[in-house]
C-alpha cells in the first residue's frame, strides 16, 4: 500500500511539472529590437504567432528585408531570404532569449558571427 501511494504521488508530481512546462510556451519576442552582429546594427520588427516568427530587418540605410523563423521555448531561429541579400549569402540567426535580450550566432556563408539584440523600450 505504501509503495502504491509513493508511485501515485510521483505520477501526480510529474503530471504537475509537465503541465507547468507545457503552459510556459515560447518566449514572447514580438516588437522592435536593436540587432548587432559583426560591424552592423539593424532594427528587427518581429511579429509572433505561437512559435512562428515573421517580420523585417531594417538596415541603417532604411532598406529592409523580410525575415521568417521560429521560437521554441527560449530558443530562436530566423533568417533573411537569400534573394534579399548581397552576394546571395543568407544570414541564419540562432540563439536564446532571456527577457529583453537575445544573443547567439549568425551564420553567413562559411563564416559565423556572434550577435545580440535588445528590446527597444
Amino acid at each position: 500500500m505504501r509503495r502504491m501511494l509513493i508511485c501515485l504521488g510521483a505520477v501526480v508530481l510529474l503530471g504537475c511539472v509537465s503541465l507547468g512546462v507545457a503552459a510556459a510556451g515560447p518566449a514572447q519576442v514580438a516588437g522592435k529590437w536593436t540587432l548587432k552582429y559583426g560591424k552592423s546594427t539593424h532594427t528587427l520588427e518581429l511579429t509572433q504567432d505561437g512559435e512562428k516568427l515573421t517580420g523585417k530587418m531594417i538596415r541603417a540605410s532604411g532598406t529592409h528585408a523580410p525575415i521568417a523563423g521560429t521560437i521554441q521555448g527560449n530558443t530562436i531561429q530566423f533568417a533573411v531570404p537569400k534573394e534579399m541579400v548581397k552576394m546571395g549569402l543568407m544570414p541564419q540567426f540562432e540563439g536564446t532569449v532571456s527577457g529583453d535580450t537575445m544573443k547567439g550566432e549568425a551564420r553567413v556563408g562559411p563564416a559565423n558571427f556572434p550577435w545580440e539584440a535588445t528590446r527597444q523600450k
